[in-house]
């Protein structure tokens, strides 16, 4: 490949994995512990005394110290979703993703903003739903939660009778809580904990807030706007909490290291008549597919970059491989079909690129005698180089608007490979999950720079590399000492780069920028045989 390209190419690429902050994918979250373990007919009861930040409170005397009520923890399961229900506000304590085992740091679904520390009743409970009450202050509050069947989805209802009289007083619904505490430590450590993301999406605008392994006072955010949803995802799994009723808006706290997300609303209760606050809770994969099978708008949490270009482009991307997979389902084939066709579809941009480089390159000798005449005349020297370029019809700039109009395909492809779920777990001959390195062997020790596998696709990429500089250096008339010395420096330079970048790269994307150097090659050996 013409080096100019693929210098973009590779610091495109460089930049990208120190933005994205690369690294493996996350490990399960160790969060259920808990004590006096009891098996009843249709789930399992857990009785635990827990600690929670949010509910310290000042010391009392001995004539006023009260027992801390005992939490007791019910675990649902529909098959798709493992749900931890705490008593202690009536509310979803955790969830985990059984296909994947997997859960995110999310706490504290759909409580309300004066139950915090109050320990409700169990109403009813089934193998797909429970529901809670609680009477406080002449106010009967009752939460219902169902599962539906294999399906990533919790539907959640709060109804609140008040007994007395007529009020009007407002309060909040907390989407869920962030707790940083709950990250699993292996994330905390690496890089990956950048693509964590957070975020709460208005009638008027989305607000996104990456890097949410971290919390500080631009979190505490407040709006009057009407919320839509409220989200949290990471590099593969999202949650999405969906109100249904009406608010007037949100407001953020930050408690610890917990982010509270809550969803204002306006409690108007009429005496003995019920009122109703429904909302969804989506908890599972970043699928287009399946967040689109659902009547609401959570396919908009997806989003591969915040500029509108890149981001519709990495849609179309997303949406051809899966077309593709619908026809062919080998994921590793679908990868290879995709690098075939777009180096098919950016065909001509690079014969066009290489064919205005190879014209450049056979003008550096005469660059190089108008350089020797004029070097003490800067304007002089840009008129020749200029007017040489004119005689030749040569466009000096004619190989890097191609690579140009070719790198938003690049990125969009990028982060599409590297963000897929559907190749977690997913083997394509010696590999045995497309999402993390291809480990064709382990070492007997962890080496410096390496670690403990030899993952053969980044090397085959490298030694690609080497061919095609080494090949392109012979068909090359350097005039230019200096210049020869850059290219010799940039052919050790390249390797070095693509080693660093790619070596602990989802095998996915490296499988897909092997083929696809692989066809570059080819097209620049095409080009090295014509003559101009």
């Amino acid at each position: 490949m013409e080096k100019r390209l693929l210098l973009a190419f590779i610091l495109s690429f460089f930049v990208l994995s120190v933005w994205t902050k690369i690294n493996p994918p996350p490990q399960p979250m160790k969060q259920r512990t808990a004590e006096n373990i009891q098996v009843s007919e249709n789930n399992i009861v857990k009785e635990n005394l827990f600690e929670d930040h949010q509910q310290k409170q000042p010391p009392k005397t001995e004539s006023q110290a009260l027992p801390s009520p005992v939490e007791k923890i019910n675990i649902l399961d529909n098959g798709k979703l493992e749900v931890v229900f705490s008593n202690i506000g009536g509310t979803i304590k955790s969830i985990r993703i059984r296909d994947y085992d997997i859960s995110l740091p999310l706490t504290d679904f759909n409580k309300l903003n004066f139950d915090n520390s109050l320990a409700y009743n169990i109403l009813n409970i089934s193998d797909s739903y429970i529901s809670y009450s609680l009477e406080i202050d002449g106010r009967k509050i009752i939460k219902k939660y169902t599962l539906e069947p294999s399906e990533y989805l919790i539907n959640n209802s709060i109804n609140i009778i008040d007994k007395k009289m007529s009020k009007g007083e407002d309060g909040f619904i907390r989407g869920f809580s962030l707790d940083i505490s709950r990250l699993d430590k292996d994330i905390q450590k690496s890089r990956e904990k950048t693509l964590l993301e957070y975020s709460i999406a208005t009638e008027n605008n989305t607000i996104r807030k990456a890097n949410a392994y971290k919390l500080g006072q631009k979190d505490i955010l407040e709006s009057g706007d009407k919320i839509k949803w409220v989200g949290f995802r990471d590099r593969y799994f999202c949650a999405i909490y969906k109100p249904l009723f009406k608010n007037t808006g949100f407001h953020n706290k930050i408690n610890n290291k917990k982010l509270n997300i809550n969803i204002n609303n306006k409690l108007e209760l009429n005496p003995n008549q019920p009122v109703s606050f429904n909302s969804v809770l989506y908890f599972g994969p970043q699928d287009l597919k399946i967040l689109s099978s659902y009547p609401y708008d959570f396919k908009e949490i997806m989003k591969f970059s915040n500029y509108s270009l890149l981001d519709g482009i990495a849609k179309i991307v997303y949406k051809f491989l899966h077309l593709l997979h619908g026809i062919i389902p080998v994921w590793g084939i679908c990868i290879i079909l995709m690098a075939i066709t777009i180096y098919l579809v950016m065909y001509p941009l690079s014969i066009k690129g290489m064919k205005s480089m190879k014209k450049i390159q056979s003008l550096q000798p005469e660059i190089a005698q108008i350089r020797e005449r004029n070097k003490n005349n800067p304007q002089k020297l840009q008129k020749e180089t200029m007017e040489l370029y004119k005689e030749n019809s040569v466009n000096p700039f004619g190989g890097c608007l191609p690579l140009f109009l070719q790198m938003p395909f690049f990125i969009g492809v990028y982060q599409v490979l590297w963000r897929s779920v559907a190749f977690k777990n997913s083997k394509f001959l010696w590999i045995n999950d497309l999402s993390q390195p291809d480990h064709l062997l382990k070492f007997p020790a962890s080496l410096p720079f390496v670690g403990e596998y030899l993952n053969i696709l980044p090397i085959l990429m490298i030694i690609i590399m080497i061919i095609q500089q080494k090949f392109s250096a012979k068909n090359m008339v350097v005039a230019d000492p200096a210049q020869e010395a850059s290219q010799k420096m940039m052919m050790s330079l390249f390797p070095l780069m693509i080693g660093v970048v790619f070596y602990n790269i989802a095998s996915g994307l490296a499988l897909y920028f092997t083929t696809f150097y692989l066809l570059s090659g080819f097209t620049q050996w095409k080009i090295s045989k014509m003559t101009f």
